[in-house]
């Protein structure tokens, strides 16, 4: 066998090696970790009063676990009259009106 065969053979042989250690073999890596279940949303502040039309503040909720531990979700905000308090996907509260009241509330998938 000439050097040149044994270079190819032993390239090959390297480049096969690489592309399996690469692929993870796809039985020796850990399963993905499951979804968290979320039994509990908190928003943080409550009984908020705005006075004037225009007027805003910032909203924060907390997701827990059913052993009360804090889980990353996204949180789903909404208002019960959309035309007396407005609320964006952030939690930011907005009176669009002088007068009213309105119910808010936190939802996360899980």
């Amino acid at each position: 066998m000439d050097a040149m065969t044994k270079f190819v053979r032993l390239l090959l042989a390297l480049v096969l090696g690489a592309w399996l250690s690469g692929c993870g073999g796809g039985s020796t890596g850990s399963a993905p970790a499951p979804a968290p279940v979320v039994a509990s949303v908190e928003i943080r502040e409550t009984g908020l009063v705005l006075q004037q039309a225009g007027e805003t503040r910032q909203l924060s909720a907390i997701a827990r676990d059913a052993s009360g531990q804090v889980v990353d979700v996204p949180i789903e905000w909404s208002s019960s009259r959309g035309a007396v308090i407005a609320i964006d996907g952030s939690g930011k509260v907005t009176a669009a009106s002088a007068s009213g009241s309105s119910q808010v509330v936190a939802q996360a998938q899980g």
